[in-house]
């Protein structure tokens, strides 16, 4: 492909990866997203491994392991993103529609761009429907779970997301912002470097329920390793839910 991506689904098309590799591609692992005649892809990948993607030469930005464009479906079970370069798994979603199933999988170590942005394991935008289940987010950078912009919900259940390490947008377990709604729901947020669970901006909301917010250091921040952090305008609902040996809260 021109631009360097493993594989591309358009519109339209109905793809299954099962036991593949897509390794060391430039710009995009794999890509799904929408026709011309705003058509959506349904994708599903299995027991895979998408891994080592990298910007364009020169770093004109890419390196995204698993990206879903516009209206589609999207279905990962049991799979390994790791390795890649500016973000894991990214749903920017800018004209809605697009639903995310995620369970069994590991989304680790997405490194930062060369100007030290990105770095997120997980990004979802605009819109997006997403289930994230029994899943490991680690030792990403800026955050490990990224929920942004009014519309849609992300539900995260009985999965860990840890050990997130700085970008210069920081380095947060899990960022809600910009009216962005989230639910975790039996998940462990641990050994964040800065906040575990942050809340940005008016109209954003989170629930969690059963969980356990752990081990949180709050490096170079003015409040210190926060458990849970929640700006003026955002809304958090805590249920059943643990804060043990963080820096602040």
């Amino acid at each position: 492909n021109t631009d360097g991506s493993g594989l591309e689904a358009y519109g339209g098309a109905q793809v299954q990866v099962l036991g593949t590799a897509l390794w060391g591609n430039q710009v995009i692992g794999l890509r799904i997203h929408r026709s011309l005649e705003n058509e959506s892809a349904e994708a599903t990948i299995t027991g895979s491994l998408i891994a080592h993607t990298q910007t364009v030469i020169g770093g004109g930005g890419g390196g995204i392991g698993l990206q879903l464009l516009g209206p589609g479906q999207l279905t990962v079970r049991g799979t390994t993103i790791m390795d890649n370069r500016e973000v894991g798994l990214f749903v920017p979603g800018p004209d809605g529609g697009a639903t995310v199933s995620v369970s069994d999988t590991l989304v680790t170590r997405t490194q930062t761009a060369a100007d030290g942005h990105w770095g997120e394991g997980v990004t979802v935008q605009y819109g997006t429907e997403m289930d994230l289940t029994r899943t490991a987010i680690t030792d990403n950078h800026g955050a490990g779970l990224q929920v942004g912009q009014v519309g849609g919900a992300v539900v995260v259940s009985d999965s860990i997301i840890a050990r997130t390490l700085p970008s210069i947008q920081g380095a947060t377990g899990v960022t809600v912002f910009e009216g962005a709604d989230l639910t975790l729901q039996g998940t462990v947020l641990t050994d964040n470097t800065s906040y575990g669970l942050a809340l940005h901006g008016a109209g954003s909301k989170a629930t969690t329920r059963d969980c356990l917010f752990t081990n949180h250091a709050g490096q170079d921040l003015p409040v210190q390793g926060p458990g849970l952090f929640v700006e003026a305008g955002a809304q958090a609902e805590v249920v059943r839910s643990a804060f043990v040996n963080n820096d602040f809260i």
